[in-house]
């Protein structure tokens, strides 16, 4: 896995960079809006993801108070 990459950054140090953070967002998106069927899982994912912390008993508070601070911030 620490093979360098051809500008020389070994693979686990890229992975910690902004640049890497940037372009796996790039695919996801790009897999989301072009693959359809990808579509379904991706958000059949985020809903189980979502399912699975609002188990834990002060999620769905600090998620609230996450949502309020956040439409404050935007006005």
């Amino acid at each position: 896995m620490n093979s360098p990459r051809p500008d020389g950054i070994c693979y686990a140090c890229w992975r910690k960079t902004d640049h890497y953070r940037e372009h796996n967002r790039n695919e996801k998106r790009e897999a989301y809006e072009t693959k359809p069927e990808l579509r379904g899982r991706i958000q059949q994912a985020n809903a189980d993801r979502y399912r699975k912390k609002a188990r834990d008993p002060g999620f769905l508070e600090q998620e609230a108070a996450r949502k309020r601070e956040d439409y404050w911030r935007k006005r």
